[in-house]
């Protein structure tokens, strides 16, 4: 078991960088997502914000499918 590990030990550093990445940039975009809309009440309170939330949730399923298809590089 431990002759697996030290083979594919940067295997596992990689799955662990890109899920981290992931994670960090999810967060990153729920971060901005909140500033934005702060921002964007402050000057306009009566515009609608559908737009900020679209973006959004296509950068978080952005996210997950550039996360997914860098995974799939270990397979």
């Amino acid at each position: 078991m431990k002759k697996y590990f030290n083979i594919h030990s940067s295997d596992f550093i990689y799955v662990g960088i890109v899920i981290a990445g992931v994670i960090l940039l999810y967060i990153l975009t729920n971060l901005f997502h909140k500033w934005t809309l702060k921002k964007r009440r402050k000057k306009f309170s009566d515009l609608d914000s559908t737009t900020i939330n679209l973006v959004k949730r296509v950068l978080n399923a952005l996210w997950i499918v550039f996360g997914l298809i860098a995974l799939s590089f270990v397979l």
